[in-house]
């Protein structure tokens, strides 16, 4: 029962997942009709006394209630029993909101001044006419605006029924149901407040309140301004939502303002107003019988139309676009090779059908808005993690530890690879043509160099790029240097664990001549040893970006009198009084560059070092083996081995200082390895030469 209900949980949040990204897509789309209909709806109650201005709205939200009663329905059934209708149906809807756009512009143009005083005219003569039937009048009024808003209604419905066409039918149910009560609600409250501003400001110009005066005096200025800019508003929404749906249904004409978008890009008046024609990309159906978005041709359908994604050999990234084809680098820090199929992916793509697609192997090359990519990536990072969390019930009670880590090793590169699916272009200018794409210039020049561009990246890595400039820029604060930071750099390991620096910090020094830093990584160690009286530290490291890292880091501390950092393949040259090594924990293969300084495949860094202290290590000297025995505790290296390996190094056990981790993941019962984690000591081991 318990099982039921927490899988009926996944559901629903699978669900809202998909229902938000779309509600927030349709919504975006159908802003522009609320905007007119704000301006309408508070212009219908024109001509109504004061004390029925809110019962004559109430009653008009009502019937917008009907009406969307009716249209939701009636647009579900469309969608489930003539689908092709949805396509027509919002031409239609464009062209309706263009001509209403154009039906106000001549109204203001052709009719002259003089009319609208007198329709004025007898609006105020009928409030005051006591000849005249104001129940009538108001029925008539509410009728009136029923009718409009049953029209306006019929837009939003039609618009949101194209946003969500493609979406399993209770995602369609709860966006048009969210969409209908959002609307009526927000419209009509806003309505409310609209057509009462003015008397708010007469009662406050009637108090006897300086501040309230003149607040009330300006609320009465800005009630007609108010009124004017909805509708100036509402008139250039319909051209832009009419004009872009149209434009996204007329092929050729779609791709035309698009190319003269990009040419006039550099405009900045002329670009902003092209590319607002076509603000979201469109889905159609292509011969094959895949969906299609934007102006990408069909990437994941069969090759009758020859226009199926690949990647072609190499590193370039090959996929048709505006019936040209288009290349870029594959950028993978991992080495990950390019995927073999990628079809086109934006805002109206659902998260279920993402996720299905990246599980196929299918890259989705995104094409929306950038934020809504980032919601993306966390939805089918939800839905990964929530499918490995079934699949771990159905481990075999009695596994071993060694079991566990590798099973949890292959779900770690299970969902990088599902992942990894979402992928974003970086153009040759460095920027991300996005909406609401942030620069990462900075970021991705400080990661990759002198990389060429453009490229296409995965997301979640971009995400990592972003992170580690962000992480280099403020430093990671630690209190054994006083407080000073360590600003890691992108592909090199953060001093995240303190427990191993305290160690450094407490074990007594055998000497302060010379220490020699094996595998120095941001230099951290090197840099605690100076701290502590060093006189002259030697940072070794054979990677060029902890070279790097190092350099600065030590530069930056103002230390570079003392220390020298070298590259070099574990030991420089010369012997030392101390030598310092804190190898990979984990005897188990990398699957990306900052994962070396983690996994160790077959533990050669931690016997190479064990094999050659003894030629570098200065007599009466130590040498110093930072390790943590989770190795041990999950099966993969015993205890015996490494004693083994000292042993035959010519080496013995002088003393070791313990210290418990102090990281999250020690006390996270929910951990697939908690019970390892939970016994792991990180040791620092004197050795000296026997």
């Amino acid at each position: 029962m318990a099982s039921s209900f927490f899988a009926l949980l996944d559901d629903i949040a699978t669900l809202l997942d998909d229902v938000s990204v779309l509600t927030k897509v349709a919504a975006k789309k159908t802003a522009g009709v609320l905007g007119d209909d704000l301006a309408l709806n508070a212009q219908q109650v024109a001509g109504i006394q004061a004390d029925r201005e809110l019962p004559v709205v109430w009653a008009v939200a009502k019937g917008s209630f009907v009406n969307k009663a009716i249209l939701v329905p009636s647009a579900l059934a469309i969608s489930a029993f003539a689908p092709w209708a949805v396509t027509p149906l919002l031409m239609i809807g464009g062209a309706y909101l263009c001509f209403e756009g154009f039906e106000k512009l001549a109204h203001k143009f052709l009719h002259s001044p003089s009319e609208d005083k007198a329709h004025h005219a007898k609006l105020v003569k009928a409030v005051v006419d006591p000849e005249v039937d104001l129940v009538a009048l108001e029925k008539d009024k509410i009728r009136g605006a029923v009718r409009t808003d049953f029209i306006l209604s019929a837009e939003i419905i039609v618009i949101s029924l194209g946003t969500v066409a493609a979406s399993p039918f209770i995602t369609q149910v709860s966006v048009l149901s969210g969409i209908a009560i959002l609307m009526t609600v927000g419209v009509y409250g806003l309505v409310a407040g609209i057509v009462k501003l003015d008397d708010a400001g007469l009662a406050l110009s009637c108090r006897p309140g300086a501040l309230a005066r003149q607040t009330g005096v300006a609320l009465l200025r800005l009630a007609p301004w108010l009124m004017k800019a909805l509708s100036v508003a509402g008139t250039a929404a319909m051209f832009l939502v009419g004009g872009g749906i149209l434009t996204h249904g007329i092929g050729p004409l779609h791709h035309g303002i698009e190319a003269l978008g990009a040419a006039a890009s550099g405009i900045p008046v002329a670009g902003v107003l092209l590319g607002a024609l076509a603000p979201l990309p469109a889905r159609r159906r292509c011969r094959c019988g895949r969906w299609r978005a934007g102006v990408g041709r069909c990437v994941a359908g069969a090759p009758p139309h020859g226009a199926q994604g690949r990647c072609v050999t190499g590193d370039a990234q090959l996929w048709l676009e505006a019936g040209e084809a288009r290349h870029a680098r594959w950028q993978s820090e991992a080495g990950v090779p390019p995927p073999a199929r990628v079809r086109f992916a934006d805002d109206t793509l659902s998260a279920d059908a993402a996720y299905k697609l990246a599980c196929e192997g299918t890259a989705l090359l995104w094409r929306g808005d950038f934020h809504n990519a980032r919601q993306l990536l966390q939805a089918l990072a939800r839905r990964v993690d929530r499918q490995q969390a079934r699949r771990a019930r159905d481990v075999t009670p009695g596994a071993s530890p060694a079991d566990l880590f590798h099973r949890h090793r292959q779900q770690q590169g299970q969902r990088a690879r599902v992942l990894g699916m979402l992928l974003v272009a970086i153009e040759a200018d460095g920027q991300i043509a996005l909406r609401r794409a942030p620069d990462v210039r900075a970021a991705c020049a400080q990661a990759w160099g002198d990389a060429p561009l453009p490229c296409v990246v995965s997301l979640r890595e971009l995400q990592g790029v972003v992170g580690a400039f962000e992480w280099r820029r403020k430093g990671v604060p630690l209190p054994v240097l006083g407080g000073a930071s360590i600003h890691p750099h992108y592909g090199v390991f953060s001093p995240v664990r303190g427990e191993y620096l305290d160690l450094v910090a407490q074990a007594p020094l055998p000497a302060i001549s010379l220490g020699f830093d094996i595998g120095t990584g941001t230099g951290v160690l090197a840099a605690l040893l100076a701290r502590r009286g060093v006189a002259r530290v030697e940072a070794t490291d054979c990677d060029p970006r902890a070279l790097a890292c190092a350099r600065q880091n030590i530069a930056q501390l103002g230390l570079s009198g003392q220390v020298t950092v070298l590259q070099a393949d574990l030991f420089p040259p010369g012997r030392a009084p101390l030598v310092v090594c804190n190898p990979p924990w984990l005897p188990a293969r990398a699957s990306s560059p900052v994962e070396r300084a983690v996994y160790d495949e077959d533990s050669r860094m931690l016997r190479g070092f064990l094999s050659g202290l003894a030629e570098h290590l200065a007599p009466g000297g130590e040498g110093w083996l930072i390790l943590s025995d989770l190795a041990e505790h999950l099966g993969l290296r015993p205890r015996e081995a490494l004693l083994q390996w000292i042993a035959d190094a010519g080496l013995q056990v002088a003393g070791r200082l313990d210290a418990k981790p102090r990281h999250a993941k020690a006390a996270d019962s929910s951990d697939p390895l908690h019970a390892a984690r939970a016994r792991e000591v990180t040791s620092l081991w004197r050795l000296r030469i026997v």
